[in-house]
């Protein structure tokens, strides 16, 4: 793991978070606030101080509530909700190159 870990963040590498909001509390989960496995949480410190990890401030509220299982879980049942949460020119390339078993 920690091999891998190197090679990844080697250089100016930078892995962005974006919210989430538990949908029982209703708690903004961020990559200053998630829960870290104890076993990981030294690690997890070192890239956050060394901001190899960081949160993604300008996020947009109105995705929050958008999950990306459940859009895969519409593409694949061919249902055409998942075309008003995914931008127009990703829906584009999903349905021309047929992305995620889209049909």
């Amino acid at each position: 793991m920690l091999e891998s870990l190197g090679r990844l963040f080697k250089g100016a590498t930078k892995l962005y978070v974006y919210p989430y909001r538990d949908p029982q509390t209703g708690k903004l989960i961020t990559a200053e606030t998630m829960e870290v496995a104890p076993h990981l949480r030294h690690l997890y410190a070192q890239l956050r101080e060394n901001r190899h990890i960081e949160t993604v401030r300008n996020y947009n509220e109105r995705y929050l509530p958008i999950y990306p299982h459940n859009v895969l879980a519409l593409i694949q049942g061919a249902a055409p909700a998942w075309e008003k949460v995914v931008p127009a020119q990703i829906v584009e390339i999903i349905k021309r190159d047929g992305w995620f078993d889209w049909q």
